[in-house]
């Protein structure tokens, strides 16, 4: 199944509606493997998409909305004005599911 997100795209939609999650989770929910979701969370770090901290033993990502998406077509749409407006409903989306590992988006009823 093709899809027009990017991995990195998606994985930032699912960092903005739970900043606390294992590599693990991402890369089932993005169905890919971890070494690539690493990958993916070294490169959106580097490019200043995102912070990674640390809470205990786990990981913690910070997004920054102010970031600019870098697009020469759309040079002042940034992070914030791309996921902003779905973060309310991807929270939803992932609260509605019953294991609590999960961070696996459904689709929406029609």
């Amino acid at each position: 199944m093709h899809s027009c997100l990017s991995n990195h795209t998606a994985l930032l939609m699912l960092l903005a509606a739970r900043s606390e999650v294992t590599t693990r989770d991402l890369a089932i929910s993005l169905g890919i493997t971890e070494r690539a979701v690493h990958r993916i969370l070294k490169d959106l770090a580097r490019q200043g998409y995102i912070s990674i901290g640390k809470n205990g033993y786990r990981n913690t990502y910070k997004l920054h909305p102010q970031k600019s998406l870098g697009h020469p077509s759309f040079p002042s749409i940034t992070l914030g004005d791309l996921i902003g407006p779905l973060t309310p409903r991807l929270i939803k989306l992932l609260k509605t599911k019953n294991s609590s590992r999960s961070v696996r988006l459904v689709a929406a009823p029609a």
